[in-house]
């Protein structure tokens, strides 16, 4: 399996710190611990799984002022289950790379009215995907190629 499939606790960070360097992280509302050394599961909004090592959540729902794009680092959490980012002030296309977080569970996007754009392809072909909230946005459905 390629690196970029198999993923790493320190993709994760990476993934994590390119959220709060794109998204204005230093203005967000609560910030505890982001772009630090500290542990993830000491970040706020961060879950890790339970062996403590990779990202299975992150949930920085309801006005916590995150601003910008969403990176397409995002797309190497590779473990992620839920992606919670509704409630907030992001912009611009859905990253592709979004479409390769296969274990997606629940995606939150809703109240970002300045999303633009179809939702990645893959997203929508997730088996393990139950929940997509994406009303207030500009997206729409992926379009097939």
């Amino acid at each position: 399996m390629p690196a970029r499939a198999q993923g790493s606790v320190a993709m994760d960070r990476v993934a994590l710190v390119a959220l709060y360097d794109a998204t204005d992280g230093a203005s967000w509302t609560t910030n505890t611990n982001w772009s630090t050394t500290a542990a993830l599961s000491t970040w706020h909004g961060v879950t890790i799984d339970s062996d403590g090592l990779r990202v299975t959540e992150l949930n920085l729902i309801g006005n916590n002022k995150l601003t910008g794009s969403i990176p397409a680092e995002l797309g190497d959490l590779t473990n992620l289950t839920e992606l919670s980012l509704g409630g907030n002030g992001l912009s611009g296309e859905i990253p592709p790379e979004l479409g390769d977080l296969t274990s997606l569970q629940e995606l939150y996007l809703w109240g970002n009215t300045d999303l633009t754009g179809p939702l990645p392809l893959g997203i929508m072909n997730f088996n393990a995907l139950t929940t997509v909230w994406i009303q207030d946005t500009g997206l729409c459905a992926p379009k097939e190629k």
